[in-house]
C-alpha cells in the first residue's frame, strides 16, 4: 500500500498542525502576502495557466478592488459566528469563517455563469464604485455608494461597526 499523503490541497489555507487561532490567522496572512507558498499536488506551478483573460461581463469595466473589499466587508458584517476567546478581533474571526465557506464553494462542481444563476446578465454599472446592477431609479450613484457616504461622517476613524473602514 502506498503511504497516504498528508499534504494539503492548494485551496486549503490552514496549516496542517495549527494549534491556536492566532497561528491560523498568521498562516493565512503569510499565504495571502506571498510569504508562504501553498503546498500539495495543486500548487500554482502545476495549475494550468492562460495567457489571456476576459471580463466575465465584457460590456462593463472591471469592478475595482476597493469595491470588492467594501461589498465583502458589508456582507461579512451580517454574519453571527462563534468567537474564540483568544481571537484578536471579530473581523478576523468572521474573515476566517468566510474563507472556510469559500473553500466549500470551491469544491462545488463547475456550472454556468452568474448571469444564468440570477436569470439575466447585468444591465447597469455604478459609475462611481463599479458594482453591477446596483443602480436604482436612474440615480447617478448606487445604494452602496449612498450608504458609504452616509456612514462616513468625515471623522477619519479607521473602524466602522467593528470592521475595518473601507472607502471608495
Amino acid at each position: 500500500r502506498a503511504p497516504v499523503s498528508s499534504s494539503r490541497s492548494f485551496g486549503d489555507p490552514m496549516p496542517p498542525v495549527a494549534k491556536t487561532w492566532h497561528e491560523q490567522v498568521k498562516h493565512l496572512r503569510q499565504l495571502l502576502s506571498g510569504q508562504l507558498q501553498p503546498t500539495g499536488a495543486e500548487s500554482p506551478s502545476t495549475l494550468p495557466t492562460s495567457p489571456q483573460q476576459r471580463l466575465l461581463h465584457p460590456a462593463f469595466r472591471a469592478t475595482p478592488a476597493k469595491s470588492k473589499r467594501l461589498t465583502l466587508t458589508s456582507l461579512l458584517a451580517q454574519w453571527n459566528v462563534q468567537v474564540p476567546e483568544d481571537a484578536c478581533c471579530p473581523f478576523h474571526v468572521v474573515l476566517q469563517e468566510a474563507l472556510a465557506m469559500l473553500q466549500e464553494l470551491q469544491m462545488e462542481r463547475c456550472g454556468g455563469t452568474f448571469g444564468e444563476l440570477t436569470g439575466s446578465p447585468p444591465q447597469t454599472q455604478c459609475p462611481r464604485c463599479g458594482l453591477l446592477d446596483t443602480l436604482d431609479g436612474g440615480g447617478a450613484e448606487c445604494g452602496m455608494c449612498r450608504w458609504m457616504m452616509a456612514m462616513d461622517p468625515g471623522n477619519g476613524e479607521d473602524v466602522m461597526g467593528g470592521f475595518p473602514k473601507v472607502s471608495l
